[in-house]
């Protein structure tokens, strides 16, 4: 599934994008205003997303999985010539995304969990997450696992850096879903290189699927009619405005104040807001 189109897209994705889109698959890595010291910031790592949202998708056969699968096909056929390997490819995708889901928490087992969390620090996040510091590495390259043995650190230290940010063993780290964390590490320790790597290009062209080109938009649309029971399309131009407003909201909240508040309140609230 190394689609030449894909290669040529990445190109153009500067690095705070992949940062963006990367930091919820499998896992899910963010910054964080720390909950005991308001001043700091925590990297908040938990369990990831599953292209299906939900394992009860995953526990048998249905109309949703054989879509599912589909999509991926129609999306890979639509960005190589060779299809040679495309069957194969989607089986092991999907197998390794099912092996993960047994082990996804729903919304109330997390809330169930919520006070169960970790504190410790990049130094000690391998330790804390029982995983090898010396026996793996990651390529920067669009997160080409070539994997000994998975190492947390390594890949978080990588991930920072597509935004530019350099991170030292004294940072914050909470964990969240521990269990998940773990259990997840060691399918992926049990993984080939190839299927993880085609495993984030499906989760990266699924993610961005609808940003795309209208004959892509289509595949996904007709994912959606079974998955999500929709019959059209959301307008284009509600498409954008969401995503302007979810990359983009700071932004976004300061040109609206600026234009319709007055600024004579909004000296107001900022001298409220310091005290």
């Amino acid at each position: 599934m190394n689609f030449e189109y894909f290669q040529s897209f990445l190109t153009t994705i500067n690095h705070n994008m992949k940062f963006l889109e990367f930091r919820y698959f499998i896992f899910s890595i963010s910054s964080e205003i720390d909950e005991k010291n308001s001043t700091a910031t925590t990297i908040l790592i938990g369990q990831g997303s599953l292209g299906l949202s939900q394992r009860q998708y995953y526990t048998k056969e249905t109309n949703i999985t054989i879509a599912y699968r589909q999509f991926m096909y129609s999306i890979a056929k639509a960005l190589t010539n060779d299809t040679s390997m495309i069957d194969q490819d989607i089986k092991e995708i999907f197998d390794f995304e099912k092996n993960i889901s047994k082990y996804h928490w729903t919304y109330v087992e997390q809330q169930a969990r919520y006070n169960k969390t970790i504190r410790t620090t990049i130094s000690n996040l391998s330790r804390t997450l029982k995983t090898s510091v010396s026996l793996s590495y990651l390529y920067e390259l669009f997160f080409v696992f070539v994997v000994e043995q998975f190492d947390f650190t390594t890949y978080l230290h990588h991930l920072y850096l597509f935004g530019n940010v350099i991170l030292n063993k004294f940072d914050l780290v909470t964990i969240k879903e521990l269990d998940f964390l773990i259990n997840v590490i060691s399918i992926v320790n049990k993984t080939s290189s190839r299927i993880v790597q085609n495993y984030f290009i499906w989760r990266f062209l699924m993610s961005q699927s609808e940003y795309m080109p209208k004959y892509i938009r289509n595949i996904k649309e007709q994912f959606n009619q079974v998955f999500q029971d929709t019959s059209t399309e959301e307008l284009r131009t509600v498409e954008c405005a969401t995503y302007v407003n979810k990359h983009m909201g700071l932004v976004i909240s300061k040109l609206y104040i600026k234009k319709y508040f007055d600024k004579n309140l909004v000296s107001v609230f900022r001298v409220f807001f310091r005290k």
